[in-house]
């Protein structure tokens, strides 16, 4: 069978299948003069797919390199950028404000505030220290634990009390930092600063559903309510303890869990959710906090907007924007909702149900009608000029697109029947995508700019063997002139049913 015949067959099920539906609901409605289904729904349970929003990373010479950490406070996002060892503050827009800890930091990992005072509290990997800055910036002092002899290391660290990586505050201003210089652990500190309690050891669990208290790189710490949830990352699983460091229960996650972050309630009846950046996976994934269940997750691996590579922390602000360290491609990621859903109005006799689902009946129409788009680079529509081949281009639901130069240098020709005029169309490349493209895969300007338009059509038609290579990568169907020419003819020949000339 034919696709032309099979895409017939489907779009005739379609219709009947609409047609049934409508003729369901109108007996139904006659009836019993009721319109709709007695199915009901807790708003507070249902949640919608993130919507990429934007992303940021400064200008110049002042990018983010390898943003690690990200906490959104007070109206700024604070991002820590191991490989300039700095501390970005952005608008929540995205608009850089200042860099604080030149000189002071080294390779900054996270960031926490403290509630209390105000002070911002900066890990560093290289230094081995927590370094607290100003609510405006200044470099204010080094945290010294003082921890007690029996919870220092027993082997030589250069004075070294401990490796501090993620850090939190509760609401009174105590300090929980998760530690991997004497063991995977958690440190818990009063308001005071004083140490207090340490919990836990390092290990790998066979069954991440054992092994209470045995940590395998703990690379996020958050503080909710009256617990303490630590990302076990490398036993793929999240801890939670009480406030007092007691073991609570295991959450288990997916791939390698790294920063975390707690989404505002809307409600007081809405669940409590969590979205965890999966390291591996390239991903972010929303959970039922209480539940353990996945809900939901978003993103995918790459260098295009809305897409990740080895995303490393999350803060959400009050507004439910969630801020995502993208840290290979060197930017922050925002997702988001639409703040405000316009309800909308149920038909309420069948007259109202027939206006409001006869729209469907054009779907397959639009399925038909909708053109599929082939981009093509100048080297390639100047070969097909050359074997005088450009009447094999026009096709029924085709649309030839190439860059505005290229249609500004094509706009005159006429070949036979052909007007590159009408049959090409010029079509905008994405400044975002060019650059990631150009940037992750070493490319010249001009080609990211061809391929970050390649990406969205159907076929891309290029000459040059290295453009092409890296279209594959990027999973983009290509062929050259021959290709295109020999892939043309043999469908002719299908169409008109003949078989091939072999002599």
């Amino acid at each position: 069978m034919s696709r032309k015949r099979t895409r017939l067959i489907v779009t005739i099920v379609i219709l009947v299948l609409l047609l049934a539906l409508l003729g369901v609901a109108y007996l139904n409605y006659r009836a019993s003069r009721k319109l709709g289904l007695d199915i009901q729904f807790n708003q507070a349970e249902l949640l919608a797919q993130p919507q990429y929003l934007f992303s940021f990373s400064g200008d110049g010479a002042q990018r983010l390199a390898r943003p690690i950490g990200v906490l959104v406070a007070g109206g700024r996002a604070f991002v820590t950028d191991a490989a300039r060892g700095t501390l970005d503050v952005f608008t929540a827009e995205g608009d850089r404000v200042a860099i604080w800890g030149k000189g002071k930091l080294v390779t900054p990992l996270y960031v926490a505030r403290n509630p209390v005072s105000g002070e911002f509290y900066v890990s560093d990997r290289r230094l081995r220290a927590v370094e607290i800055f100003s609510a405006s910036g200044k470099f204010l002092r080094e945290f010294n634990p003082k921890l007690p002899k029996s919870e220092l290391p027993k082997f030589d660290t250069g004075g070294a009390q401990w490796a501090p990586v993620a850090l939190a505050f509760a609401p009174d201003g105590s300090l929980y930092v998760t530690e991997i210089l004497n063991g995977h652990r958690l440190l818990i500190f009063d308001k005071n600063g004083t140490f207090k309690k340490s919990v836990g050891t390092a290990g790998l669990v066979e069954d991440a559903k054992q092994g209470e208290a045995i940590f395998q790189f703990p690379n996020s710490v958050k503080v909710s309510g009256d617990e303490v949830w630590i990302a076990d990352s490398n036993n793929r699983r999240i801890q939670v303890f009480s406030l007092d460091g007691e073991f609570l229960r295991i959450v288990l996650t997916q791939g390698l869990p790294r920063g975390f972050d707690f989404l505002p309630k809307l409600t007081k009846t809405e669940p409590r959710r969590i979205v965890v950046a999966d390291t591996l996976s390239h991903d972010a994934t929303i959970w039922d906090a209480d539940k353990g269940q996945r809900i939901l997750s978003f993103g995918e691996q790459g260098v295009l907007e809305g897409q990740f590579s080895y995303p490393n922390d999350v803060s959400i602000d009050a507004r439910r924007r969630i801020y995502i360290a993208d840290t290979v491609n060197g930017r922050i990621q925002v997702w988001g909702w639409p703040e405000a859903l316009s309800p909308v109005p149920m038909p309420k006799t069948p007259t109202g149900w027939a206006l409001c689902l006869s729209p469907l009946l054009l779907l397959p129409l639009l399925l038909f009608l909708r053109r599929r788009r082939y981009f093509a680079t100048r080297e390639f529509v100047e070969a097909m000029i050359a074997l005088e081949e450009l009447q094999l281009m026009p096709q029924r639901r085709v649309r030839w697109e190439v860059t505005p130069e290229d249609y500004e240098l094509f706009k005159d020709v006429k070949q036979g029947d052909v007007d590159l005029s009408e049959l090409l169309h010029p079509v905008e490349h994405s400044e975002s995508d060019a650059t990631a493209l150009k940037d992750r895969y070493k490319l010249e300007w001009h080609d990211a700019v061809l391929l970050s338009i390649a990406q969205r059509a159907k076929l891309f038609c290029a000459e040059d063997p290295e453009i092409r290579r890296v279209a594959r990568v990027l999973e983009v169907e290509s062929v050259d002139h021959l290709e295109f020419i020999a892939r043309q003819r043999k469908s002719e020949v299908k169409s008109a049913g003949s078989p091939v000339n072999k002599d």
